[in-house]
C-alpha cells in the first residue's frame, strides 16, 4: 500500500472541497483540523455528502 501525506494552506471552504472533490478517492482519509473560529466544520460535513458542491460563498 502506498501512502502519502501532503498538508496544504488553502483560501477558503470552496476551494478545499473542490481540491479534495478532484483528489479523494474511495477509501481516502481526510484530517480537517482547524479552530472553530474557521468553522472547517461545516467543510467536515459537507465532506460526508454523497456530491459535496462548493456553495460559492
Amino acid at each position: 500500500m502506498r501512502r502519502t501525506t501532503r498538508a496544504v494552506h488553502l483560501p477558503d471552504q470552496d476551494t478545499a472541497l473542490q481540491l479534495l472533490g478532484d483528489t479523494l478517492r474511495h477509501g481516502d482519509v481526510v484530517l480537517v483540523k482547524a479552530s472553530r473560529g474557521v468553522q472547517l466544520q461545516q467543510l467536515a460535513e459537507r465532506l460526508l455528502e454523497p456530491n459535496p458542491e462548493p456553495t460559492g460563498a
